[in-house]
């Protein structure tokens, strides 16, 4: 089996589903901007004439790239990506600091290969999609921001005395 098997129907899949909502996408500029509205892919897939027509399972874009771009418009999907690029930066920071103590570190290192991970898989899957792993995500940004807020108010103190 090779990296990418064509004859895998997951592959098969994922490019059908990937070119009919690149296609849905650039179809209009209404629709590069604005997007298509958020799970309107479920209400109007047939009137697109998506997943096939019908013949593949109905579901989402199977990439988080396009599932956002397709749904909420591309500026929304530049904005997604400037977050995730300023946390990602921020976790670097952190598991690079000489004066942050091991455990904020390890929290920090932990979460940058949770995010990168999450981001990778995000590629070939739309796990922006389940709810239970976005929560997860989401408390491990919440427990970094502490750390880094925590981080900045211990060195903005040491710097004053």
């Amino acid at each position: 089996i090779s990296f990418i098997d064509k004859t895998d129907q997951s592959t098969s899949w994922r490019q059908t589903v990937w070119e009919e909502g690149f296609a849905l996408l650039i179809s209009k500029p209404r629709h590069l901007l604005f997007g298509v509205g958020v799970d309107s892919i479920k209400g109007h897939w047939r009137e697109w004439r998506l997943f096939d027509d019908g013949r593949q399972p109905i579901g989402h874009m199977h990439s988080n790239l396009l599932q956002i771009a397709l749904e909420r418009g591309v500026p929304a999907l530049i904005v997604w990506l400037m977050l995730l690029g300023i946390y990602v930066r921020m976790l670097w920071r952190i598991a690079r600091s000489e004066v942050i103590e091991d455990f904020p570190r390890g929290l920090a290192i932990g979460a940058l290969g949770g995010a990168l991970g999450f981001l990778t898989s995000g590629l070939v899957h739309y796990n922006w999609g389940d709810s239970e792993v976005v929560t997860v995500f989401y408390f491990i940004m919440g427990l970094c921001l502490v750390v880094e807020r925590t981080n900045q108010r211990a060195t903005d103190s040491s710097v004053r005395v």
